[in-house]
């Protein structure tokens, strides 16, 4: 079965298609630059994404290193998105390239600055510096401390 194979089509997207193998590369990069940026195992990271291959690598580098994403509708803006933002007691949210999304979230910045909330756009620039990290497997550590309690991820569509 093709799907169990490491160059096996994972993921396909109007931008292309990806392997299992690759989807893991890409998973252990997203895992490196989290740590790189300070996010800790247990840490919830916001999500400002749409739908695309980059949402699925951010959110396995996540658990690669014990964490969890809060998806928050990417359609929020103002006091909604705040709001969203401060219950998961994230300190990063990371937002999509989309200009759409860029402009809501620069409408709350201020606000998110306040809260101390990293804002990191997924753009080219940190595309290229997640391809450059080196796709290393985060020590068990991270994620041996983990409870049935622990969300595996936190979802506000509204």
């Amino acid at each position: 079965m093709s799907h169990l194979e490491p160059n096996g089509e994972a993921i396909w997207s109007r931008t292309g298609s990806y392997s299992w193998s690759q989807v893991y590369t890409k998973s252990l990069q997203y895992a490196q630059f989290y740590l790189e940026q300070g996010v800790r195992p247990k840490d919830i990271v916001a999500f400002y994404l749409t739908n695309s291959p980059e949402f699925v690598f951010a959110w396995f580098g996540l658990w690669a290193i014990g964490c969890a994403p809060a998806m928050i509708n990417f359609h929020l803006r103002g006091e909604a998105l705040i709001h969203c933002v401060k219950l998961t007691g994230s300190k990063m949210i990371l937002v999509d390239w989309d200009e759409g999304c860029r402009a809501r979230i620069e409408e709350g910045r201020l606000e998110l600055e306040k809260i101390r909330v990293s804002i990191v756009v997924l753009d080219d620039a940190v595309k290229r510096q997640i391809d450059r990290l080196q796709p290393t497997r985060p020590p068990d550590s991270c994620r041996s401390g983990l409870q049935t309690r622990d969300p595996g991820f936190l979802v506000f569509t509204r």
